[in-house]
């Protein structure tokens, strides 16, 4: 019997912050308050479907996609095909962000299916959203980055 998971697990800030530290050695700095709003020129987005639906967004700026593919993928980020990479090392945050959501909130047992990632240029602002268990606003590697969770 899986026990239920604390809401303090179920975080979306603890668990993109524990992500980070696992997966890519990342560390958040601060949270920045629903008041400030960061530019954001890159957006990712995953979705997952079984006992329950929903998409996990992420804006963040290309000096954050690129400090991240650097960590993640031993990326120089002087490359020319650091691009790329950075877009190759955002679609795996968001992959494995995802799972992790997934398997805290709803337990191992249940069978989730996630969708391929995508990462795209962002032209407008990411929504102003308020702080709470589904959205977290944060400074990692000196950068902005946002993650929001929506259920459908």
């Amino acid at each position: 019997m899986n026990p239920q998971p604390t809401s303090a697990m179920t975080n979306l800030s603890a668990i993109v912050s524990e992500v980070l530290a696992d997966l890519a050695f990342m560390m958040p700095d601060v949270e920045i308050s629903a008041t400030d709003q960061p530019e954001a020129d890159l957006r990712g987005d995953i979705s997952y479907s079984g006992p329950t639906e929903g998409e996990l967004s992420c804006w963040c700026t290309p000096g954050f996609a690129l400090t991240l593919a650097a960590s993640l993928l031993g990326t120089d980020p002087t490359n020319a095909e650091a691009h790329g990479d950075s877009e190759d090392a955002m679609r795996e945050l968001l992959n494995v962000i995802c799972g992790h959501l997934v398997t805290t909130r709803h337990g191992h047992e249940a069978v989730f299916n996630l969708s391929i990632p995508v990462v795209r240029q962002q032209s407008e602002m990411p929504p102003e959203i308020t702080a709470g268990p589904d959205a977290c606003r944060m400074i990692v590697a000196g950068e902005p980055v946002l993650f929001v969770h929506r259920q459908v």
